[in-house]
């Protein structure tokens, strides 16, 4: 570990790359609008960088690992941002949508903006809908969260509503993001009586379907200012002004940390630890409760007697679901067995599946409220009817809802079709 003291006078700012815990001596410095006073401290995370303005002349001491690194901010964006905050502040916007492409500044600046909100007195609530990378919800999820003070990083909120979408893929799932963004922003202004909805968006931007996602996107969620990140995307959006949406233009901040694959997917397993570990397991009966996005469940059921008897297979459950038979067996069967089965059914396709196949299936659970609360599924009695949930969830779901995700022991994801 080291430990740096620097002096910075008003106005002036640096930019810390890595974790460090941070604390303020002399002054008062904002950290994406978040006001740090003397003696205060603050922990940054390893996986984000931030930049450590002065408001008035102020010492600030960094402890920090020796891979951690600080560099003076010689450009402007992070006052170009700020200034940007204040206009929307001033102009009384009631929903402003933040786009831009992957690690473009997206969570930086809306971090920024609901600060100096908070600052002014706004009661603010912010709308995550990057399902791969979430910050305020769990991944898989459309979550928001309202700011009780300010904050350095969007994983400080906590969801006060959640919205299942179940991948982490935003191109597979667009019209039911863009349906789930609008109901939770209504909810915002009408339920939770907000000031202003700051919607933070995914960083899929880079192909002509990305675009017309967006667009859909904005059309649908009506905001009144549009706030595009990186130069690359400049003049793309400005038609909205035609709508009467107030569109800012603003540069991504050339320090800003690129994450590699690996960063992403342990960020994403830290996310889901943090809302299923240590959970505990709770079962439910599949005859009490509606079961979504799992075929072999919503089908009609079919006796593994009859089976057994005519094909020599030796099923534990199955059900047909249109023109497919789904088995679940403890041994492998051959292909001719499996052959014997359709046959038998008069259908085009037989899919076997093994026992244990359903665990660490990453499942949501919905209450009587419509809310989506996530879990994991530990295991399937089909003898009994009975499956098996890792969850905080204390009530008795309406719903249980799979999603295309399969987690492993240390939550690490998997995708499966």
């Amino acid at each position: 570990m080291k430990m740096v003291k620097v002096v910075l006078n008003e106005g002036k700012a640096i930019h810390v790359y890595g974790s460090a815990l941070v604390e303020v001596l002399k002054g008062t410095i904002s950290i994406y609008g978040k006001r740090v006073k003397a003696n205060e401290k603050v922990l940054l995370h390893k996986y984000r960088s931030y930049p450590l303005l002065a408001l008035e002349e102020s010492v600030i001491s960094l402890v920090m690992p020796e891979e951690s690194c600080i560099k003076e901010v010689k450009d402007q964006v992070i006052y170009e941002w700020i200034s940007a905050a204040k206009e929307i502040i001033d102009e009384v916007h009631a929903t402003v949508v933040v786009i831009g492409g992957v690690d473009s500044g997206k969570s930086s600046f809306t971090t920024l903006l609901s600060n100096e909100l908070v600052e002014k007195g706004f009661k603010t609530a912010v709308i995550d809908s990057d399902i791969g990378q979430a910050d305020i919800g769990p991944p898989g999820f459309i979550s928001l969260g309202v700011l009780e003070k300010q904050i350095i990083w969007l994983r400080e909120l906590k969801p006060l509503l959640t919205k299942f979408i179940g991948d982490i893929r935003p191109q597979y799932c667009v019209d039911k993001i863009i349906r789930e963004v609008v109901n939770l922003k209504n909810s915002a202004l009408q339920e939770l009586k907000a000031s202003v909805v700051l919607v933070n968006t995914d960083g899929w931007i880079s192909d002509p379907q990305a675009i017309t996602y967006k667009y859909k996107f904005i059309e649908a969620v009506e905001p009144t200012a549009l706030v595009v990140l990186g130069i690359d995307l400049k003049g793309l959006f400005k038609h909205f002004e035609k709508t009467g949406v107030r569109v800012f233009e603003l540069p991504s901040p050339p320090h800003a940390k690129q994450r590699d694959r690996d960063e992403r997917r342990r960020l994403r397993s830290e996310r889901y630890a943090s809302f299923l570990k240590e959970a505990p397991l709770r079962k439910y009966k599949l005859s009490e409760v509606i079961i979504d996005g799992f075929q072999l469940l919503q089908g009609i059921d079919v006796d593994p007697m009859k089976i057994y008897s005519e094909t020599g297979v030796n099923a534990i459950y199955a059900s047909i679901n249109g023109d497919i038979l789904n088995i679940v067996v403890q041994q492998s069967t051959s292909e001719v067995e499996v052959d014997r089965v359709r046959k038998l059914f008069g259908v085009s396709k037989a899919r076997i599946c093994y026992t244990g196949f359903e665990k660490g299936f990453y499942v949501a659970l919905t209450d009587d409220r419509g809310i989506d609360h996530p879990g994991v599924v530990d295991g399937i009695d089909f003898l009994n009817k009975v499956i098996a949930i890792y969850t905080y969830f204390e009530g008795r779901p309406k719903a249980i809802k799979f999603s295309k995700i399969k987690l492993s022991r240390d939550y690490f994801d998997q995708l499966v079709e």
